[in-house]
């Protein structure tokens, strides 16, 4: 399991997350280290995820989650990921899309 390298600081500064979505984003962040996937592919979930916390707008919000189950059944698709962990993954999509989506029509 990976640290997450491509969200490192200056990346993170860059999405200018609000502090609900930087709780929102560790806690999934957490959920997806579960799923114990090839570090490539954490990696660039990890990063969708941050983009998913990071919308300010309905429409960047819908972007960043089409995005990420686009990367989901992309990589089931060429059998990089199982059924089971495309589950897992599409249920963490779900969920944190959810509740950041709160946040972004409050905004």
């Amino acid at each position: 399991m990976n640290d997450f390298s491509p969200l490192t600081g200056p990346f993170l500064e860059l999405l200018d997350l609000t502090q609900s979505a930087t709780v929102d984003l560790a806690k999934t962040l957490a959920d997806l280290r579960t799923v114990e996937l090839p570090d490539i592919s954490e990696a660039l979930f990890a990063t969708a995820l941050a983009e998913l916390a990071a919308a300010k707008t309905q429409y960047q919000h819908g972007h960043a989650f089409g995005a990420g189950r686009g990367l989901v059944k992309g990589l089931l698709f060429s059998r990089k990921i199982s059924s089971d962990q495309a589950d897992a993954l599409t249920r963490i999509f779900q969920d944190s899309a959810d509740r950041l989506l709160i946040s972004v029509r409050a905004g």
